[in-house]
């Protein structure tokens, strides 16, 4: 396994198990929950857009992409690896989006939920699965200034060889 994979892997397995230490903690505690839900469903609109707008500047960029030197089959490992890495990304985000507008739904029905039955079963499956996915949204999300300043100084390596 090379670093990279063994880096992803602990991130994911980090995310889910704090997020299922926060479900856990939502399930047993929804009033805890409940004045947190709307600063959460804030966050997880901003990180909606922000994953939206990464998506659509990792597409836009795929197609700025110059020669990259003199040898044909260079450029084309090169440029391979580029697509791969851009659909990589495009995949990543694309799920990061529907978790950020799961979560975000959840938190809508959570709040409506808790006020009409705050302490019923339901409430508390409905914050439990809230919490967790807020929190892997949140955490996975804190790529996200990462993945926007490697895109950008790929471009301007890109706009600078021409």
């Amino acid at each position: 396994m090379n670093s990279g994979f063994r880096k992803n892997l602990l991130t994911v397995i980090t995310a889910v198990l704090l997020s299922l230490s926060t479900g856990s903690f939502a399930y047993f505690n929804p009033t805890a929950i409940e004045p947190a839900a709307s600063p959460a469903i804030s966050a997880l609109s901003v990180i909606f857009g922000l994953s939206i707008a990464v998506s659509s500047i990792a597409l836009a960029s795929h197609n700025l992409q110059p020669p990259l030197g003199n040898d044909p089959s260079t450029n084309n490992t090169k440029r391979d690896r580029q697509k791969a890495d851009d659909q990589r990304t495009l995949t990543r985000q694309k799920y990061l989006t529907w978790l950020a507008l799961l979560a975000l739904i959840l938190g809508l029905i959570f709040l409506v939920a808790f006020k009409k039955a705050p302490c019923a079963i339901l409430t508390r499956i409905i914050a439990a699965t809230f919490s967790f996915m807020t929190s892997t949204a949140l955490m996975f999300s804190l790529r996200l200034p990462g993945l926007l300043s490697s895109i950008a100084l790929r471009n301007r390596n890109f706009s600078t060889t021409n």
